[in-house]
């Protein structure tokens, strides 16, 4: 969780409360490997953030905000 939000710009995870989170694991990841975190916003209230490594998803996480 702390990954998705520190993914998300300050201004939004500082002035909003998060209404639902959702995580979905596709992939294990070792310790000390890195995952690259992309982000998108879909509507007003809904952002994603995938971690990929190796280009393959790793997790998927989706935040609603109120």
């Amino acid at each position: 969780m702390v990954w998705a939000m520190d993914a998300l710009p300050y201004e939004l995870t500082s002035a909003r409360r998060v209404r639902a989170f959702f995580l979905q694991f596709n992939k294990e990841t070792r310790p000390g490997t890195s995952v690259a975190l992309f982000r998108r916003q879909e509507g007003e209230d809904t952002w994603y953030v995938d971690g990929r490594q190796e280009g393959r998803s790793v997790f998927t996480v989706k935040i609603v905000f109120h």
